[in-house]
């Protein structure tokens, strides 16, 4: 009873990874300097701001940590359908591990420029200030790609095993192919990821709840009549 209520509760864990990136996105980013921003900005932001950066790079980490439970879950639900060496769910585990480290890595910098304006009373140097937020941008773009294997690759496995309604398919490719497109990529990543990731959440539950009702159902019907 114990391991069933885990396992119905498993595809919560890709609502409260999105939950979690948009409280942690807003607290580090909402007081960002902007995109033509001097190094001495950057290092005053680090030196004005750790704390609200290292609380905000912790829930946007934390997040991530819930996502990677949310691509194991999946993955377990699209080996079971796929069955043989389930190389399609692998390739949907090795896309969102990736996209998840590539996501620690954005928020990654901010919180050791954090770290160290705490430690030493003061923020890291202009140019490693500037050096710090081009990191993040470069983990931001390698997380693009990375949505890109996890999306398509679901995409496969359902028009492959029929795991979920063939049209969570063509969504899945529709935003790999947003992915793909340099100039607005990363407005997929930033929305349509999560959206996505908040839907297969809603599906995976939804079979979850089926799953575990099913068996009752057939020993009520089984049960001998008295």
């Amino acid at each position: 009873m114990e391991q069933n209520r885990w396992e119905r509760l498993a595809p919560a864990t890709g609502i409260a990874a999105v939950v979690l990136w948009i409280v942690g996105a807003i607290v580090v980013f909402s007081d960002e300097p902007g995109d033509d921003a001097s190094p001495q900005e950057l290092a005053a932001h680090f030196a004005d701001n750790d704390g609200q950066l290292l609380i905000g790079a912790f829930f946007f980490m934390l997040g991530a940590g819930f996502f990677l439970w949310f691509v194991g879950t999946l993955r377990a639900e699209l080996a079971r359908a796929e069955g043989g060496v389930g190389r399609v769910a692998g390739t949907v585990f090795a896309g969102g591990v990736t996209m998840a480290s590539m996501l620690f890595g954005m928020v990654a910098p901010t919180a050791a420029g954090a770290l160290q304006a705490q430690n030493e009373d003061r923020g890291p140097s202009p140019s490693a200030a500037d050096a710090l937020a081009a990191l993040g941008d470069g983990f931001f773009l390698a997380a693009e790609i990375a949505a890109i294997v996890l999306v398509a690759a679901t995409a496969v496995a359902v028009l492959r095993t029929g795991v979920f309604p063939r049209w969570v398919a063509w969504v899945s490719l529709l935003l790999a192919v947003w992915l793909v497109i340099a100039p607005i990529g990363w407005l997929g990543l930033l929305f349509g990821v999560p959206a996505w990731t908040l839907l297969i959440s809603v599906l995976l539950w939804m079979g979850a709840q089926t799953a575990d009702t099913a068996p009752s159902e057939t020993v009520r019907m089984e049960r001998p009549a008295p």
